[in-house]
């Protein structure tokens, strides 16, 4: 799975990584695969942390946990900061109704 930003960092593809530049897109609304496209620069600032989020998820200490995730989501570039807070509310707006929504 590959989750990648448009070089300016204002679209979000979330698909099946195939090739070193190409996602599959997926339209969540209509539930249908659009053509690749191709993403250049997407993906360097995340490889280049990718490494220190896993090691702070698989940190056994909670307090520590917390405290390096917090310093590696305050560094994200802004506009992946905002998508990433508007992706949590969406998310803590859909769990709120989890009695509806089955």
């Amino acid at each position: 799975m590959s989750v990648s930003w448009s070089e300016k960092g204002c679209h979000l593809a979330i698909g099946i990584y195939i090739h070193k530049e190409y996602v599959q897109i997926w339209d969540a609304a209509n539930i249908q695969m659009h053509t690749r496209h191709t993403l250049t620069g997407h993906s360097g600032k995340w490889k280049s942390q990718y490494g220190a989020f896993i090691s702070a998820a698989r940190d056994i200490d909670v307090e520590q946990r917390e405290e390096r995730m917090k310093e590696l989501i305050k560094n994200l570039p802004e506009l992946h900061y905002y998508t990433l807070g508007y992706l949590i509310k969406h998310l803590n707006r859909i769990e709120a109704h989890s009695t509806v929504n089955k």
